[in-house]
């Protein structure tokens, strides 16, 4: 039987591998699970679900875009959310393989590091993997943000800290400003994660965890400093480096004054000036990738006769506010959940987190075609992912000898 763990694993590594000039892997681990409980399980879907009226639209808007344009990418997103509603709904679902999650997470944020590593060591051309290989930076740091919160989840405090020095070089290395500010948000289960391990540890344990990471932060320093060579000869210290560009990022978002982003400021603003223009289409759309052609005349950069523009205006002209709308109840709907969970105050605010910062990442590039993106936004679905129950040192349990019966006990 096809399990969870399939939809999980290749979820994750699909958000940054490329099989061709897309990233399919993940839809084709959707289509292998989606066979395979088709054969084991009857689907129960609820039409009343927020999430399944989100995606149930998010296939209408992409049929009629598919019908009215010919675009075989808008019936291979129709596809993608029919996929999803029947197969994520299947009663009784399974838990994926914490082991198989963490491998798919530590390989993806390794492949993060390797590939921009072996450009520079071959000197190859900057991004040179983002046509065939791997997927653009700002969409793979999504991937980077939920493989490194599933590995601070589940490890302790010595993991914790190795792989926020990896999440670090990743950012560094692919000069990804949302890698540095996603991982940020890391620092609520960081501290959940000492917080409960600090009080149950040696100190001798805890010294020895502390040098280990002194030594690797400073081995790590020692090969940026070498790889982070500037105008072939002056090298860039990496903590001047890391706060440089997390601070010209902040500055950046509250100035709004940077050609850097000016494309996606401008592709951001299209979408609300369509509310003067057209305000059906404003509220419902034209169909889907009716967004590439209807941007063309508005001063936006564009590839050939198409215009590739971040998330927000792509849902906006393509499915409209109710489309937003659907997408913005699904996050919310998925935060309650997590908020309602059995875990302690820091878990509960990370898990909460994390829907709404998928929905953040539409500002920043695509995410309609990720299928990690709409597991994440299924309500219920982090329990899956997360173990979502009490910490074993805030649950009172009591414990019942052998021979003495439970009411014997109670007294």
């Amino acid at each position: 039987m096809i399990t969870l763990t399939t939809l999980t694993v290749t979820a994750i590594l699909g958000v940054g591998v490329k099989l061709g000039s897309v990233s399919v892997l993940d839809e084709l681990g959707l289509a292998v699970f989606f066979l395979g409980y088709l054969l084991s399980g009857t689907p129960s879907v609820k039409l009343h679900d927020v999430n399944n009226l989100c995606l149930a639209y998010f296939a209408f808007i992409y049929l009629i875009g598919f019908l009215s344009s010919g675009n075989i990418n808008a019936l291979r997103y129709a596809v993608m959310a029919f996929l999803i509603i029947v197969a994520v709904n299947v009663p009784h679902l399974d838990s994926p393989s914490k082991r198989a999650i963490e491998i798919a997470s530590y390989l993806f944020i390794i492949l993060t590091i390797v590939l921009p590593v072996v450009g520079l060591i071959a000197s190859y051309e900057e991004a040179w993997w983002q046509d065939w290989v791997w997927s653009g930076t700002a969409y793979a740091a999504y991937g980077t943000f939920i493989s490194a919160s599933l590995l601070v989840w589940y490890g302790g405090i010595g993991r914790c800290l190795i792989v926020a020095c990896l999440v670090i070089a990743s950012g560094v290395l692919n000069d990804s400003r949302t890698t540095i500010l996603l991982s940020v948000l890391l620092v609520f289960p960081l501290v959940r994660v000492f917080k409960r391990t600090v009080g149950n540890v040696h100190r001798l344990k805890l010294m020895y965890v502390i040098m280990t990471t002194i030594v690797l932060l400073f081995v790590l320093v020692l090969i940026w400093q070498f790889l982070g060579a500037e105008n072939d000869s002056e090298l860039m210290s990496v903590t001047e480096r890391v706060v440089g560009v997390t601070w010209q990022t902040v500055e950046n978002l509250i100035s709004g004054d940077t050609e850097q982003d000016l494309d996606r400021q401008l592709s951001n603003k299209v979408a609300l000036d369509l509310m003067d223009e057209n305000i059906f289409h404003f509220l419902f759309g034209a169909g889907g990738f009716s967004h590439q052609y209807d941007l063309l005349d508005r001063g936006l950069s564009y590839s050939g006769t198409k215009v590739r523009p971040t998330g927000v205006p792509a849902v906006i002209f393509d499915g409209g506010v109710m489309f937003m709308a659907l997408i913005l109840l699904s996050a919310f709907s998925a935060s309650w959940m997590a908020l309602k969970s059995r875990v302690d105050v820091l878990g509960k605010i990370f898990l909460s987190i994390i829907p709404i910062a998928s929905v953040l990442m539409l500002f920043i590039t695509n995410m309609l075609d990720c299928t990690l993106f709409w597991l994440v936004l299924r309500p219920g679905f982090l329990s899956k992912m997360f173990s979502l129950s009490a910490p074993r040192e805030s649950i009172s349990v009591i414990s019942v000898p052998q021979g003495r019966s439970a009411k014997t006990a109670a007294r």
